[in-house]
């Protein structure tokens, strides 16, 4: 089934302008904030903006973000988790909004599939709105997608550890590197 046949609302984020007198303090979602296809917001911290914000492009729980244009060093595509929603997290222009899909698929499943096949399969500098719209989601089971996402939180959970790790190391490696430099 296609995207634009699973999700009822489909549209790019908004382009961040400081203009107006409301002041909107907000998290505001990039790519570096998006990690094994879960959004962590918290990573760039609150922003202060001057715009009126409609409430579309507030992240609201069981949304999926394609980034417009993919990255070998971040993730393409976020899922926004029940508690991860617990306040205003602003979705910029970088990004699609996947939301309201059919009963028949579980978002998380449809992120993690669009993630390590849907997107690749485009090989695409960058997406446009059609692209998305036309990725052909396989038709399985809501019951195999669950429990394929079972398996693959615990993939992903795994992968954020090895991460800590390796940035950890790269931090010591740092650290040595100066006091050698130093002479200390």
């Amino acid at each position: 089934m296609l995207i634009k046949d699973i999700f009822k609302d489909i549209y790019k984020g908004v382009r961040i302008e400081d203009i107006g007198d409301t002041i909107f303090e907000s998290y505001v979602i990039d790519t570096k904030d998006v990690d094994s296809c879960v959004i962590n917001y918290k990573a760039s911290g609150i922003k202060s903006i001057k715009m009126d914000i409609k409430d579309k492009y507030i992240l609201k729980p069981k949304d999926i973000i394609v980034a417009s244009i993919p990255s070998i060093t971040t993730s393409h595509v976020g899922y926004a988790p029940d508690n991860l929603v617990d306040r205003n997290i602003i979705i910029k222009k970088n990004f699609f909004i996947l939301r309201n899909p059919i009963d028949k698929y579980n978002p998380e499943f449809v992120a993690e599939y669009l993630e390590n096949i849907g997107i690749k399969q485009l090989n695409k500098s960058s997406l446009s709105k059609q692209d998305i719209e036309e990725i052909d989601i396989p038709d399985i089971s809501i019951e195999k997608q669950n429990s394929s996402i079972e398996i693959i939180e615990l993939l992903n959970e795994r992968t954020r550890y090895c991460n800590l790790i390796i940035n950890n190391q790269k931090d010591i490696k740092l650290k040595v590197l100066d006091k050698v430099m130093n002479n200390e």
